[in-house]
């Protein structure tokens, strides 16, 4: 899925560059290393990656590792973050990660996990297994559970989550659905394989890998607005506390970021990449991790000539993470 990068880190700088003075980026560190799966906490200084078969937090000023964390499982992934707080999966079920690094005690035994994104109760997962498909909702018990149907699990492409609300986005066989807490499943008219919830203006992003539409739900799940990408989609995501949609873009002439004004669709950055790339923002915004086949780079946010963060985050994790006792 990740395009391999073209050049050197000095090459990167000088073909790099913005057309909007709105939003731009600049550039902070690179991870020599190629990584998997990679989530950054809120404040964008640190994060975890799963890379070489292990799980290692890493530094985004240096771009360098703090720590390995030796999962003992060949398929454990990144799902997600909450201030301090990390999510890996894998085929044991959910491991906790903090500053402190992983301890085997505190998993979460599960089987048959697709995805697992933190709610404002513990966490909500998408599983599949002799039991069929559904979202369960989490801390350290059960707390609900909604089936659906095994066609959805087999054909899933992205999971998103509206975090205080509890509510959960999945895309499945380009379509979307959206399951509440209280039970409810509603399919959204919207067609997509990538999903991305913006909580600070509570918006849904929908995308389809390829295509040049992005497009934007409101709460009540009717359109907000949609527009035409300069480019094929090639990943969706959404821009933390800044509240915007961001989209990688495959123009044939070259890969690009672009950033999109979450009440109208305007796009408000246009930022040259040197290759194709996932991206992935920090809560708070300030940083952007470029993920690409061969290494990671690291970017400040900008907004007219300094880096700046949006400091509107709420960095709690739910109880359950917060209140861990990690073993000796």
């Amino acid at each position: 899925m990740h395009q391999k990068v073209l050049g050197t880190v000095g090459l990167m700088a000088l073909i790099s560059g913005c057309t909007s003075n709105e939003i731009h980026f600049e550039q902070r560190s690179t991870l020599e290393s190629s990584v998997s799966s990679l989530v950054l906490y809120d404040d964008g200084v640190v994060g975890h990656a799963s890379m070489n078969e292990q799980t290692c937090k890493f530094d985004t000023f240096a771009g360098m590792i703090l720590a390995d964390n030796d999962i003992p499982s060949p398929d454990e992934r990144i799902a997600d973050t909450r201030g301090e707080i990390a999510l890996a999966i894998s085929d044991a079920g959910i491991h906790v990660l903090d500053n402190e690094g992983w301890n085997q005690p505190e998993d979460i035994p599960l089987t048959g996990v697709l995805g697992a994104k933190m709610t404002a109760e513990g966490f909500a997962t998408l599983r599949q297994d002799g039991d069929g498909c559904r979202v369960e909702w989490r801390n350290d018990t059960l707390l609900a559970a909604t089936g659906l149907d095994n066609g959805v699990c087999d054909g899933l492409a992205d999971m998103t989550v509206n975090f205080d609300a509890n509510t959960v986005w999945l895309s499945s066989d380009n379509q979307v659905l959206r399951l509440d807490r209280d039970g409810s499943t509603t399919v959204i008219d919207a067609s997509g394989d990538q999903v991305a919830f913006d909580a600070t203006k509570q918006l849904l992003y929908v995308a389809t890998t390829g295509a040049e539409e992005i497009s934007a739900y409101n709460e009540d799940n009717s359109l907000a607005w949609s527009i035409e990408a300069k480019g094929a989609v090639h990943d969706l995501t959404d821009l933390g506390a800044r509240g915007a949609a961001v989209a990688v873009l495959d123009s044939g002439k070259g890969a690009f970021l672009d950033a999109y004004e979450s009440a109208s669709g305007d796009r408000i950055a246009h930022y040259q990449l040197p290759a194709l790339a996932l991206a992935e923002f920090s809560m708070d915004a300030s940083s952007l991790a470029l993920i690409t086949d061969e290494r990671v780079y690291f970017y400040d946010t900008v907004e007219g000539e300094a880096p700046v963060r949006f400091n509107e985050v709420d960095t709690e994790p739910a109880d359950m993470f917060e209140e861990r006792t990690f073993a000796e």
